[in-house]
């Protein structure tokens, strides 16, 4: 009990004197004043204000940065379809304007197509419109029917004078036979006539004589056995000459009347062609059915598509410039192969160690990509492009550290030295790349900046030394 209180006493001791002896606790120290703590207040004060205008003041400071000369836009330029090249129309460093036609491929089987689809479409109009029109305003036709007419008139003509020439000659042919058969029969009958008077025994009259009144009275031939027989062998001969008379004669009677039958058939044929000529032509053309409009209006149709199909290919044969701008490069000469992917087995600027180029964008990225997945390098270029463009003004593009991005920001001045000419010009932030590439112990950003003004000998690639204000 004595020692509790003892530690009682030695504490209130300690609170009055500011000290503790052992075993005691110390009591809390004496409030300051409040004007101590006013001046520690403003001593606090100062010193975070010279913290601040000194970061300030390192902040401030320029920053230099590398950097290099990149257009505005990059573009690789290749055919849509495989092709043969057939011609390259510029050269690297050649300036060109937008619709400017770079570089052709053959084209000899599509122009070819081409002016058969425009023949194709030329003569299917022509029909459409002719078989379209009112059939009495068909001159076309009028005149084809006329032309029938006029030849069908002639074929009559000819046929009617084959017929008469056949009929004349037949005629003149049977006179002159007959006149033949009607001699020989003359000759006949003369030699008949005087072969029975010298040669043949006359009939035996009958006369009554006194004294042999039964026994008739019959004078002997006048002429001998030898003229008998002459005469006898000129009567065959007579006879013969007359059978060769008749059949020559009925010959002839038989072959005109085959040749006047043809010629009457083909005289009768001419004469239905003609009533039919005449008759068209005297009648109103008959409407062309609305079966045969269509087919040929789809016949059209199809010849127009093949028109325009064989048009688009032709424009797709040929590379145009879609800008003003330089060509930078250029891959392929007339007679290789080239295509959507560019000229082949050629790797091309793209494939340059150390760069990645993209369509239509900046065209340079200094540093590569990461490895894609299972090892080897995301671009495998196997192509070239035909023509690489460079268009709209140059830009200087930066690599600027992570550390350093933020006090980096658009609109930023910055003073650009172009090594290579020895000169500064005045830019300012336009774009800040917020896909970072990464190298051992770093990460960079890709920052563009516009020049205030450009020289005239500037060239994509050269060294500039970047500060940003």
């Amino acid at each position: 009990m004595m020692a509790t209180r003892d530690r009682v006493r030695g504490m209130n001791a300690a609170f009055t004197t500011g000290q503790a002896g052992v075993g005691e606790m110390t009591p809390a120290k004496t409030p300051l004043r409040p004007m101590k703590l006013i001046v520690a207040l403003l001593v606090a004060v100062v010193a975070v204000g010279l913290g601040v205008l000194t970061y300030r003041a390192v902040a401030a400071q320029p920053s230099n940065f590398s950097g290099q000369v990149t257009p505005a836009h990059t573009n690789y330029l290749n055919f849509v379809n495989d092709g043969v090249i057939k011609t390259m129309d510029v050269r690297a460093g050649q300036q060109v304007k937008a619709g400017q036609v770079l570089a052709t491929e053959d084209n000899t089987i599509d122009q070819a197509n081409l002016t058969a689809a425009q023949a194709e479409v030329t003569a299917d109009s022509t029909e459409l419109a002719d078989d379209q029109a009112p059939p009495q305003a068909n001159s076309q036709q009028q005149a084809r029917n006329q032309q029938n007419l006029s030849r069908a008139q002639e074929a009559v003509a000819r046929e009617q004078a084959a017929l008469t020439l056949a009929q004349n000659t037949t005629q003149n042919s049977l006179t002159a036979e007959s006149v033949v058969v009607n001699g020989r029969q003359n000759v006949l009958s003369q030699d008949t006539a005087h072969y029975n008077e010298l040669c043949t025994t006359p009939p035996a009259t009958q006369p009554v004589s006194s004294t042999n009144p039964t026994t008739p009275t019959t004078p002997p031939p006048s002429a001998d056995a030898a003229t008998c027989a002459a005469l006898q062998a000129q009567l065959v001969k007579d006879n013969a000459n007359l059978a060769n008379a008749q059949a020559q004669l009925a010959s002839i009677q038989s072959q005109a009347r085959v040749e006047q039958q043809g010629d009457a058939s083909q005289l009768a044929a001419s004469q239905t062609t003609l009533q039919a000529a005449q008759s068209q032509t005297g009648s109103a053309p008959t409407p062309v059915p609305p079966a045969t409009i269509a087919s040929i209006q789809s016949g059209l149709a199809a010849a127009q598509a093949r028109v325009v199909t064989y048009q688009q290919q032709l424009q797709q044969e040929s590379i145009v410039a879609p800008a003003n701008g330089v060509v930078a490069d250029t891959a392929g000469a007339a007679g290789e192969l080239a295509g959507s992917s560019g000229v082949h087995g050629y790797g091309g600027p793209a494939a340059e160690a150390g760069t990645l180029s993209s369509q239509q964008g900046s065209g340079f990225q200094l540093f590569v990509q990461p490895a894609a997945a299972g090892g080897g390098s995301t671009q495998t270029p196997a192509y070239a492009p035909v023509i690489t463009l460079y268009s709209g003004p140059m830009t200087v593009t930066a690599q600027v550290p992570e550390q350093s991005m933020g006090s980096t920001h658009v609109g930023q001045a910055a003073t650009l030295g172009i090594t290579a000419l020895n000169q500064a010009v005045q830019g300012s932030v336009g774009q800040i790349m917020l896909d970072p590439a990464r190298v051992p112990g770093a990460t960079y950003y890709d920052v563009v900046i516009t020049m205030n003004t450009q020289p005239a000998t500037l060239y994509a690639g050269m060294t500039v030394t970047v500060t940003l204000n």
